[in-house]
């Protein structure tokens, strides 16, 4: 039963005559066949996985419709390009069996191209439609590289391709070094180790065994700066060098005309903040393409600001928690007579109380789900973030969609903080009318929440200014110099030299001193042998007037 289940399974695996496959280098199974076409000999490659016999049909039927369609295509026949110069593809789903695609590859002016007119619909879908024809030949020649990379067999590629490829990359890690806003794929490192691969690869090139994989490498290489070409072109004659070039009078995100009443929503219940953030889009954005280290460098910034109303929301939640309970104390007190309803007053307190936990909580819930989102792909792969930008330029609102969602965290732990000490200010206003200490503190948390919220808009990104910076800048690095220079003066003061000055300085003091109470001594003792030899007895007497002793010669 076991033999019988293997021969089945075998025959099962069996693919179509005339199909060849072939391992590609990541490891897909490819399939290939050359078919006769009038007086052509054309190499068509599929991935479909002809193994399974289910599909053998499938693949029929399509090659079969492919024929037909080169059979009747006479600008085909009529062109000079050689046989070896042209392969076909055909793309078959397997939920859709009866549908199928095709394109055909030209080496020689490395391009894809169709036997029919493609009709706008499908240009729309793959990208195609509205574009000038410089635009739209980088547009077919990333799509010839992406299929020698993806169908690295049986093509082979001229020395010029190979010969233009390593300046190219070498263009690009020098662009690297020099250029902050380089539009090369990778940084300069990446570059000089791929220009090694390259070397590598073209020495191997001609070997038959290793002719697929060369290929491969070369397409992917060549892939990545065709496909950066076209991210980088404007759309007209005119190639943008630079990601920070505005070309045109296309309004900036932050400056395109919003409803009225959206605006005066944000105006009102979120501070303005979506319009603050639409300002750092502007740099980020210029003119429909990513700029590279801007964009990092604000999502960088809306992530840090997110890890900190991680930890600040909860602590003001937690707050709010306790004092909800001074209230509820308040109520339940013996200030009024049992079972009486609450204040107005404390039904206030309540009311801050529960707002600042929503508030704290919804915050929170906002930042994990926006560092979720935004923490990934989208941050460090700027062909990802502009396409999603570009998701973006549709509907009634446009780019404003990005800027309320990326100002919720920030605008509900505002609102959360104002009802944590709305709350608190109700409460003193209660209590301060048996207790004085709570007025002060009633005045402290006013002059605090203005003190804050003032602080807060004035330092909003929109109102922080280049020169300002400077000048923050330069005052910190004037108050680091005079911090160095005291430093310096009190290491100078204590230093080994003025410590050993020092000691010499005591030690001839001591020397002094001590040279000074020998003579007192031998004075006292000579005075004291002039008494005795004039017969004085020395002992407790009777204290005299000092009579001035002269020193014997």
């Amino acid at each position: 039963m076991e033999i019988a289940t293997a021969e089945e399974e075998t025959k099962k695996r069996r693919i179509p005559n005339g199909w060849r496959e072939d391992i590609h280098p990541e490891g897909l199974l490819l399939y290939s066949t050359v078919v006769d076409v009038r007086k052509r000999h054309i190499r068509v490659h599929t991935d479909l996985a002809l193994r399974l016999s289910e599909n053998h049909s499938v693949i029929a039927r399509a090659l079969d419709m492919f024929l037909k369609l080169a059979h009747e295509c006479n600008e085909l026949h009529d062109s000079e390009v050689e046989d070896s110069d042209i392969e076909a593809c055909i793309v078959v789903s397997e939920k859709f069996p009866d549908e199928f695609g095709y394109y055909l590859a030209n080496h020689q002016s490395q391009t894809v191209f169709w036997l029919e007119d493609i009709e706008q619909e499908r240009l729309e879908q793959m990208g195609l439609s509205a574009l000038d024809s410089d635009i739209l030949q980088l547009r077919l020649e990333t799509l010839y590289w992406r299929h020698v990379t993806d169908f690295p067999f049986h093509c082979s590629l001229s020395s010029e391709v190979w010969e233009k490829l390593s300046p190219l990359i070498l263009v690009g890690a020098v662009d690297q070094e020099y250029c902050d806003e380089s539009t090369a794929p990778k940084d300069a490192a990446t570059l000089a180790r791929l220009e090694a691969f390259w070397r590598q690869a073209k020495k191997k090139r001609d070997v038959d065994c290793a002719r697929p994989t060369c290929n491969w490498i070369c397409g992917r290489l060549w892939y990545d700066f065709v496909a950066a070409r076209v991210v980088n072109y404007w759309g007209t004659d005119y190639a943008r060098l630079e990601r920070t070039t505005q070309i045109g009078d296309d309004p900036k995100p932050s400056e395109r005309a919003a409803p009225l009443f959206i605006e005066w929503l944000c105006l009102l219940f979120l501070w303005n903040e979506p319009a603050v953030t639409m300002k750092l889009l502007d740099e980020a954005w210029p003119g429909r393409v990513i700029n590279q280290k801007p964009w990092r460098k604000t999502m960088a910034t809306f992530s840090n600001e997110w890890e900190k109303i991680f930890v600040l929301s909860a602590i003001i939640f937690a707050g709010a928690m306790a004092f909800l309970a001074v209230p509820v104390q308040n109520s339940t007190g013996n200030n009024g007579p049992a079972g009486s309803e609450p204040s107005m007053v404390t039904s206030f307190a309540f009311l801050c109380g529960i707002l600042c936990c929503v508030f704290s909580i919804a915050s929170l819930v906002a930042a994990v789900n926006l560092k979720r989102d935004f923490g990934g792909k989208i941050t460090e792969d700027v062909h990802e973030a502009g396409a999603y930008l570009q998701s973006l330029e549709g509907g009634v609102m446009g780019y404003l969609k990005w800027g309320i969602c990326l100002s919720f965290p920030r605008a509900l732990f505002q609102w959360a903080v104002i009802s944590f000490c709305a709350g608190l200010v109700i409460l003193a206003f209660q209590l301060h009318e048996q207790r004085v200490q709570f007025f002060w503190t009633e005045v402290a948390v006013t002059v605090a929440l203005t003190v804050g919220v003032v602080a807060v808009r004035r330092l909003a990104p929109d109102r922080i200014r280049p020169e300002s910076i400077f000048r923050v800048r330069k005052n910190v690095q004037a108050t680091k110099d005079t911090i160095s220079t005291v430093a310096r003066r009190a290491t100078t003061m204590f230093s080994d030299q003025n410590i050993q000055a020092t000691k010499d300085t005591f030690s001839t003091a001591a020397r002094r001193a001590t040279t000074m109470f020998s003579d007192l001594s031998r004075r006292g003792r000579r005075n004291t042998a002039m008494s005795r030899e004039d017969g004085l007895e020395l002992g407790p007497q009777t204290p005299k007037t000092p009579t001035p002793l002269i020193p014997p010669r």
